[in-house]
């Protein structure tokens, strides 16, 4: 279903595209839908999401490809999202639907090599009982970072994360807090001839603290690479490894992808995720599909 709903949208979309001549864009709204696949759990999602740029961005760049646009242009911007959830685990009665929802701001300008984002998420999974008892869990996630332009299309961040989440249950479920710290670094590169790599690399640590139980800690790396052979198109390929003291979240995270643009304004992203857990029951897979718009 929410993959017809993206492709009516793009139908409806390109055909209105060419009735607008313009050589800037200044907003963009997509369409997502996530399907997500675990050991022990299913989970689906549909939602809307848009960002309004602090300036006019080109609609046909010259020499960047259409989807870096934003980076190489160092324009700011604020965001929101929100989508509805429908989340199954073994054992458990779904009792009602969940919900996601976030904003988020970014501050950057072409004439300034600093820039700054906060942002902030909600994810409700829904009312589910189990052995009789009904359960709700909801996690919030506060994000900052600041960061600098170190060359024309390169750039170094500090990131901080805060997450909370909590549960309302009659059998009482504690309270877990994770807090984060990253250090990440994004390139684009033009090569030889045709084309372009973007490439981000990410590696953080993060606390996990729960009442009753000790502090753990785990440290994650992750690469991912973008290719460009023309303006419109990129694929892409990412790694990430995760090791520490919490076992669950062990293990290693695969990402390939794709990105293309029907017209200067129009775009389908596909992407496909897989965590190998190292732990037995933790493993998932993930669909991501959006479409979007520029105007």
């Amino acid at each position: 279903m929410g993959e017809k709903l993206a492709v009516a949208l793009l139908a409806l979309v390109a055909g209105a595209a060419p009735c607008r001549a313009q050589d800037t864009f200044r907003s963009e709204a997509g369409l997502a839908y996530t399907n997500s696949k675990g050991d022990s759990f299913s989970r689906m999602s549909a939602g809307v999401d848009g960002t309004y740029y602090f300036d006019d961005l080109p609609l046909r760049p010259k020499d960047t490809p259409y989807d870096q646009v934003q980076f190489v242009e160092r324009i700011g911007g604020v965001s929101a999202n929100t989508a509805w959830t429908s989340t199954d685990i073994t054992g458990n009665e779904r009792l009602s639907n969940g919900y996601d929802y976030g904003a988020a701001f970014q501050f950057a300008r072409p004439d300034a090599f600093l820039r700054t984002a906060a942002s902030v998420e909600v994810f409700n999974q829904g009312k589910s009982k189990s052995a009789g008892v009904d359960i709700e869990t909801e996690a919030k996630v506060y994000q900052a970072s600041i960061g600098a332009y170190v060359a024309k299309a390169t750039s170094v961040d500090l990131n901080f994360s805060w997450q909370k989440t909590t549960g309302s249950s009659s059998a009482g479920i504690p309270d877990l807090a994770v807090d984060g710290i990253a250090l990440v670094g994004q390139h684009l590169e033009a090569l030889p001839g045709n084309g372009h790599v973007a490439i981000t690399a990410r590696a953080a640590q993060f606390t996990i603290k729960s009442e009753g139980s000790p502090n753990q800690k785990n440290r994650e790396l992750q690469v991912q690479a973008i290719f460009y052979p023309t303006k419109l198109f990129g694929l892409k390929a990412g790694l990430g490894i995760d090791r520490g003291d919490n076992e669950s979240l062990e293990g290693e995270t695969y990402l390939v992808g794709l990105k293309t643009f029907f017209t200067p304004a129009v775009s389908l992203s596909l992407d496909y995720q897989k965590f190998n857990s190292r732990a037995a029951g933790n493993g998932f897979e993930m669909v991501m599909l959006r479409g979007a718009m520029r105007f």
